[in-house]
């Protein structure tokens, strides 16, 4: 897709370092969620803050420097998840050590999960990017770009919402009282709908300011892409909740 469609002309090295990256943003993620299980809740949050910090701080040290390209931008990402995932490591290092005798029962009893768990992220993942792949192709990269500075929003919105229901799961499925399950279940739909509810409100109200603030005057045209991506912003955040709880109980 890279060497023959437009969209990708002469991005064969940055598909290469994103192939790169996937492995390290699939072990980082699966230990932020072993140091909720774990209760290691002020680990979990270096773990969210490690990667986008690392990140942000490389890339804006680039556009000081003025040496910025989208080679070192995919790098920077790889370099973080990277970072990411060796903190992640040297933090449950003892508790993987000693459960290794244990990994034949964790598979065999955590396959439907993990298989479930993989195919949803894929499916969300698969879904936010192709929009922007056919907008290039079909349209232009600057609808494409247009639509990402609104996925760009939307996901940050998104992902901050979604540790509601991370960490929900080991309190739910660390408790056998059914009185308290259901307890931290309702708590946690409620503060997903309101946390999702003020965010979505937020960007629909304020589209065209939020994104002319952010990103330019000329983004602000796509106030209208926003506003209806707000709205899905909060099937996409209690679907993440929803999610967890079922996996908890």
């Amino acid at each position: 897709y890279a060497q023959h469609q437009e969209v990708g002309e002469n991005a064969v090295l940055l598909v290469w370092i994103g192939i790169l990256t996937a492995p390290f943003i699939a072990i980082s993620t699966n230990m932020g969620e072993l140091l909720l299980g774990l209760h290691k809740h002020k680990a979990f949050n270096m773990f969210v803050l490690s990667q986008k910090t690392i990140s942000s701080f490389l890339i804006v040290t680039f556009i000081m420097a003025g040496f910025i390209n989208p080679v070192i931008a995919v790098s920077v990402l790889l370099v973080s998840f990277i970072i990411q995932a060796l903190l992640t490591l040297f933090w449950v290092r003892k508790e993987i050590q000693n459960r290794l005798h244990d990994i034949g029962w964790i598979v065999k009893h955590l396959k439907s999960y993990m298989a479930s768990s993989y195919i949803a992220d894929l499916l969300q993942i698969f879904s936010s990017m192709i929009i922007p792949i056919l907008l290039a192709s079909m349209h232009s990269v600057k609808s494409a770009g247009l639509f990402a500075a609104c996925m760009i929003l939307i996901d940050a919105a998104r992902s901050s919402i979604r540790m509601v229901g991370m960490h929900a799961l080991p309190r739910i499925a660390g408790t056998k009282d059914k009185v308290q399950q259901n307890k931290f279940i309702k708590q946690s739909i409620i503060l997903t709908l309101l946390f999702s509810c003020l965010a979505a409100s937020v960007f629909y109200i304020s589209a065209g300011w939020i994104l002319n603030l952010l990103f330019g005057s000329e983004f602000a045209e796509v106030a209208d892409v926003l506003k209806i991506l707000a709205v899905g912003l909060i099937f996409a955040t209690l679907f993440n909740t929803l999610f967890a709880v079922n996996s908890a109980i």
